[in-house]
């Protein structure tokens, strides 16, 4: 299936309807693509620890190895994960981490405390 991703709207539209959101690249500098879907409710495969987040919102690969078998085994306990009722709403608090808001006031709190 092939679809327009262009709107913001349709975008998201197609994260809350994927059972899992992966992103295997290894070299990945933060993994907004991952955010993005975990503010949906689509719990994720990656590498970044951060952004993945814990058992109830994802699974890590061993990216080290860049073994297709660790994707994959990933990938299926994702897929168990995605069918479990409270996962959604995991993935949406977790992923208020990354709001504009809270990276503002992280970032903000730094900044203060460099300049003391």
């Amino acid at each position: 299936e092939e679809r327009r991703l262009d709107d913001r709207r349709a975008l998201a539209q197609v994260n809350r309807e994927a059972w899992v959101h992966a992103l295997p690249s290894v070299g990945e500098a933060f993994g907004l693509v991952l955010a993005e879907a975990l503010a949906c409710g689509t719990p994720v495969v990656g590498a970044n620890a951060e952004v993945v987040g814990g058992d109830r919102t994802g699974r890590l690969f061993a990216w080290e190895e860049e073994s297709p078998a660790a994707l994959a085994e990933a990938l299926r306990a994702t897929l168990d994960l995605a069918a479990a009722p409270e996962t959604p709403g995991a993935c949406r608090r977790h992923a208020e981490r990354f709001s504009a808001e809270a990276t503002t006031s992280a970032y903000e709190r730094l900044y203060a405390a460099v300049r003391r």
